[in-house]
């Protein structure tokens, strides 16, 4: 993917390097995230999350911390 440095709706300013940035950006998954998101759009990503990781057998993180 794309920074969002590289997003056409910052086309109009200054380019910098941002190294970190792009490498982020290839190595990580962006979820939406938006102000009128409902409990129907948050189950549906939830839904689409639990199909990759069924396909992929990707194993999730605990969330509980050790203490």
């Amino acid at each position: 993917g794309l920074g969002v440095h590289s997003q056409r709706a910052f086309a109009d300013l200054p380019r910098l390097p941002l190294p970190v940035t792009d490498l982020l950006a290839t190595e990580t998954l962006g979820l939406p995230c938006f102000v009128d998101m409902t409990q129907g759009d948050v189950a549906y990503v939830c839904e689409v999350l639990d199909a990759i990781e069924s396909i992929r057998h990707i194993e999730r993180p605990s969330l509980n911390k050790a203490a």
